[in-house]
């Protein structure tokens, strides 16, 4: 997989592509100010990838990491959309901690 990026000091999109230049994930992020501590964080704002690639999942985090470093945030934030064990000790591993739950309900 290869990596195109488009990115300003607020926000961070990244595009991942196949062997054939087609489109097989996005990640995208933002910088925002915390509201009582005035801190700098970066969040995950959308993600992507095709079940084929998931495993790409982790370079995206990296060079958002990176991203948000360049940019002096203080904190960085990202979630998926399900638990695994394997996703919690790769999450851990990348010294990120879990922060809180989700709950999603149709309407």
């Amino acid at each position: 997989a290869c990596f195109r990026a488009a990115e300003n000091d607020k926000c961070q999109l990244m595009f991942m592509l196949d062997d054939q230049d087609k489109l097989t994930g996005y990640f995208m992020g933002g910088l925002t100010i915390e509201m009582f501590s005035g801190r700098t964080i970066a969040s995950q704002i959308g993600l992507m990838i095709l079940p084929e690639h998931t495993g790409h999942v982790y370079d995206f985090f990296d060079a958002f990491e990176a991203w948000a470093k360049r940019n002096r945030a203080s904190r960085i934030y990202v979630h998926f959309s399900g638990a695994s064990t394997r996703r919690t000790r790769v999450m851990r591993h990348k010294r990120f901690m879990p922060a809180e739950t989700h709950y999603l309900k149709e309407v």
